[in-house]
Order: C-alpha cells, then structure tokens, then sequence
C-alpha cells in the first residue's frame, strides 16, 4: 500500500543557455527503507532519482555537481549537507532534495516546536531523542544559508502520517504528529531565510500530499510535473513550479493542493531559467492507459453527483465572525463545474466575514473613491479560482475574441455586456444545488476575495514589481525595484493564489464587477460599470487590492476580462 510522506526539496533554476561550470550545485536525498517495517515506503528513492536525473540532464550541467544520496542514516545526511555547503559556495543555484519521513515536536530545551528530517536509521523514543537521532530542518536550511547570493528554492510535500513505527512512543504520550503541513510552515516561517528563497509546499496546510494519480504511479504527482516542466518547457523556477502545482491541482481533481510563494529578492529567483531538455521522456512513468467506456461514464455519473451531492453543497459556518476576523472552517473547500465540451470551471469558498474595504488615507497611490467602509459579508459565496479562460469561453459562447490566443489565456476584449451573457449562458447550461446562481461578483465581494483576510495592498504584501503578478513591472509599487513587463496576458493560475485558493487578482485582466457597494448597477448614468485588480498593462500601483477603474459597460479592450461567482439565489 502506498503512504504518504514529507518531501523537502529545493527545485531548480539555472542561466538559460550554456551555464558555467558549478552554476548549480544539488543534493537529492530518498529515503525509502526505514528500520521499521511499517514505515517502509514506496516512492521517496523514486523521486530523489527523477530530480536528480532531471538538474543533471540540464545543458550545461555538471553532473559531479548533482549528488544522489539514497536511504540515508543520520551521518550521512549531515555529513551531505555539510559537503554541500561547501560545494555550493559561490553557485548561482543551491538545490537541496530530500524525500522520506518528517516529524514535528518540542524537545527540552526548545522554546518552539521544530521540524526534523527522519533518516532511516531512526528509532524515536523521547521528544528529546529528536536533536541526536533526526535531522532539525534548520539544518537544511543552515546549508541554503551558506550559499549567499544565489537562488535557492524550498519545496516541502507533506503528509499526514509521520513514521508511525519510529515515533510510537511519541504516539502514545499524546504527541500530535499528524499536522506536519501545518507545523512545518510556521517552522520555516519563522526561519531567517536569505534572500531569493522560493518556498513551494506540495500540499497546502490541512491538505494531503501525494494524492497519486493510480496505484501503478512510482512518483508523487508534485515531482513528476515539476520533473515534466522543467524538462519539457523550462523557464524561471517561479513558472515551473506553478505550473506543477496547477497541474497537480487539476490531475488530482483538488485531492492535493500545493502552495507557491516567495521570500526576500525575487529577482534571484526569476531573472534564472532552466532550458529544456525533454529528459522527462526517458524518466517518467508511462502515460495512464486510455479509459474504457464504461469508466469514462462511470466518471461522469460520479462528477454528476457531486453537484447535487450534500458534500459539495456551499456550507454555511456557524461561526460567527466580526471585526475581519474570517471563519476559517470553510477555507480552501473548493468544486467544480462542468461547462459544456467537458470543459471545467474551478470555484473556492469565500466564507462570511467583516472586512474594511477600500484605502488608508497613508497609502500611497490611494485615488479619492477609495474611502474605506465597514463591509459585513453575512453569506459566503464561491469564487472562479481564476479569470475566465479562452477554453472556458468558447466552451459557452462558441467564438474567441481575444486578442492574445490560447485556451489557458484569459479571454479579454470583453465588455461588461459580453460577461453578463456568459453568466446567462452558464445558468441554462449548469444545474447548480437548489438556492444558487451564477454572477458577477459585486465590488464588495471581489475585495473581500482578494485580500483573503489581508489588510496590505496585494494579498501578498506591501510590494509588487511583475514577478509576483502580471503587470507592468517597470513601474512597481512600495520599495520593490524594477521588475518584469511581459505586455500580454499569461496563462491563468501561473502566479501564486491567495490563501483562499484564487490566481491572479493581480494584474494579468482587469475583471468586471456588477455593481458598486451600495447595490447600484451603475455609477454615472445608465453605461458605466467598474473593474478591478489591474492588467498586464497597468502599473504595479494600479493592481492594488483597492484600486478601482471606471469604463463604459461597452468597452472591450484587450486588459478586460471577467471571472464569475456562484452565490445565493436569496439572500
């Protein structure tokens, strides 16, 4: 039987082209054969040999560079990491991967909980046998430490499980080694990380890892699609990633979710990329055989049911909330809906909650229709995960008006009117749970599912510079330097989500919304309608949480798009 297991990985970026030699230095470590036979398992040496296979078979590469470090004891894992500290000195890319058992816990002496790496020689029976017997994570991130000024990446799949064997006695004394994905990312986030650090998590907090595609899979789908996209399209680590990570989101049908961000200097991360080298062929499992008919509408019958099912019907939290404190309980929930041709539409829960919408009067580039409001959210909603699609689109309306082509592209030059007979269209062509309907979100709702609980400019902070979302970057926001300016729409979802599961509520199109805070459909006269979030052509300070702009419901420019929302017929 499968089992799930914690993952710490560094991915990898690298000068497009040539690279020198010692550009990127990596340690792949899998550990599969634990001294207990209950925690034996199946894929970790797997994707340890995938990742290394994959950075050697960049051009350029050095494979001596590269090290495979399989079914380690604690020695040998120090002793890597102190080798690779060294090595790495001086390297563009420090790469560190390592796939196996993980724990959380206090041991004396220690004022946190800390995260540790098991090895497989470990046999755990104290709290305190943790610093002698297992790997602390500020280990590996002390040899990320060492390798100033280059890029570095952290990945960490995490599972639900622990060593059950190896850790039983922490079992019994009540331990709870069941919340690793939780744990670990506050242990690394409160680590004083270097600069130019990307912090990927192949499963978001409270969400499995390693969800596997079938029971013949050798890989965890997370590695496998980062393997995929780093050998078949390359490009800068921030891309790769993501685009894993949507991947992994859709093969998986939501059963696992990662989460993408960056900590310090994005600019180390995204000013490197990786050329292609198609090495996935050679690597990766064989394709899933084609279903049979009968499983293809035994899928359907399943996918079906869902959106009548009582498990997919939007819940109502029974936590009240005030103040713009959010009910968590529904967070990171999420559906989909099937538009016609088998095309597929993404929604996440947006729960009740209180927020304050609109600007401060200190934040800079606040325009005077920002004025800030206490808005009270009394009925969740759900959200499109992200701006309509061109396949999304033409899956309805049967036509593509874009000026930027591509079915993972938001479509755009679309006017307010051209989004209302989508959201007319999807109605007769859906069958939602009884009580709810299509829409376009008000303004109220957008902010409130943008920020996600946050009270900066972008849910992501105080700064934006194009690396963080699609705008245009040579005028960025806060203290960030210049950044990006790619002037065109990007694939939907390639930017990291806010914690609520949604893409790009920055930049990439501005998104239309129907109607203003106090429920008129219009502004001025009988034409005028609002967007929000800003564009691939607006500057960085333009993309802000609060920003707002005024343009005739007629209007189709290449910069609008729209994304819809599922919310209550009555409310």
């Amino acid at each position: 039987m499968k089992r799930f297991f914690l993952i710490l990985s560094a991915c990898s970026l690298c000068f497009a082209g040539q690279l020198a030699a010692a550009d990127i230095v990596a340690l792949c470590i899998g550990n599969n054969a634990y001294v207990t036979p209950e925690d034996v398992l199946d894929t970790p040496v797997n994707d340890a040999r995938l990742m290394h296979q994959t950075l050697r078979a960049v051009p350029g590469v050095q494979a001596a560079d590269i090290v495979l470090l399989e079914d380690a004891k604690r020695s040998q894992i120090t002793l890597a990491l102190r080798q690779f500290k060294a090595r790495a000195e001086g390297a563009k890319l420090a790469l560190i991967f390592y796939s196996g058992h993980g724990i959380e816990d206090t041991p004396t002496g220690y004022d946190r909980a800390e995260t540790f790496l098991l090895p497989v020689d470990a046999v755990i029976d104290s709290a305190d046998d943790l610093p002698d017997k297992a790997v602390p994570l500020k280990t590996v991130l002390d040899a990320l430490e060492g390798t100033r000024g280059a890029a570095r990446g952290v990945i960490l799949d995490c599972c639900r499980s622990g060593a059950p064997g190896a850790t039983k006695s922490l079992a019994r004394a009540g331990k709870n080694l069941s919340a690793l994905d939780e744990s670990v990312k506050k242990a690394l986030g409160g680590a004083i990380l270097p600069q130019g650090t990307l912090i990927a998590f192949a499963a978001s907090p409270g969400r499995k890892a390693a969800a596997f595609l079938t029971e013949s899979d050798t890989n965890s789908p997370f590695t496998r699609f980062i393997s995929e996209q780093m050998s078949t399209q390359g490009g800068d680590l921030f891309s790769i990633v993501n685009a894993a990570s949507r991947i992994t989101k859709q093969r998986t049908e939501m059963r696992q979710v990662p989460h993408v961000e960056l900590r310090g200097d994005a600019s180390l991360i995204t000013d490197f990329a990786i050329p292609a080298s198609s090495l996935v062929k050679l690597t990766t499992p064989q394709a899933t055989p084609a279903m049979t008919e009968a499983e293809i509408e035994r899928r359907a019958r399943e996918l079906a049911a869902k959106m009548t099912a009582p498990s997919v019907t939007p819940p109502s939290p029974s936590v009240t909330t005030s103040g713009g404190i959010l009910d968590q309980g529904a967070v990171e929930k999420a559906i989909q809906v099937e538009l016609p041709g088998g095309v597929f539409m993404q929604f996440s829960f947006c729960p009740p909650g209180s927020f304050m919408m609109g600007s401060p009067k200190s934040e800079v580039g606040r325009q005077d229709d920002e004025d800030q409001v206490q808005v009270q959210i009394s009925n969740g909603f759900w959200m499109a995960q992200t701006e309509v699609t061109q396949a999304q689109w033409k899956a309805l309306m049967g036509s593509n008006p874009s000026e930027f082509k591509g079915d993972d592209l938001p479509v755009e030059m679309i006017s307010w009117e051209d989004a209302q007979s989508f959201i007319t269209k999807a109605a007769a062509a859906t069958h939602l749970p009884a009580g709810w309907k299509w829409a376009l979100p008000t303004e109220a709702q957008w902010e409130y599912a943008c920020r996600a609980g946050t009270e900066s400019p972008f849910h992501f902070g105080s700064m934006l510079n194009g690396t963080l979302a699609n705008c245009d970057g040579t005028n960025p926001y806060g203290t960030s330097t210049k950044g990006p300016y790619v002037h065109k729409t990007c694939a939907v979802g390639r930017y990291t989500s806010n914690v609520w599961g949604l893409h790009d509520m920055h930049g990439n199109v501005l998104e239309w919304c129907a109607h203003t805070l106090d429920g008129s459909s219009t502004l001025t006269g009988t034409d005028t309608h609002v967007s929000r979030g800003g564009s691939w052509g607006s500057d960085a300070g333009s993309c802000r949480s609060d920003s707002r702009l005024i343009l005739g419901s007629g209007d189709r420019f290449s910069i609008l798009g729209f994304r819809p929302a599922l919310v209550l017929s009555n409310p």
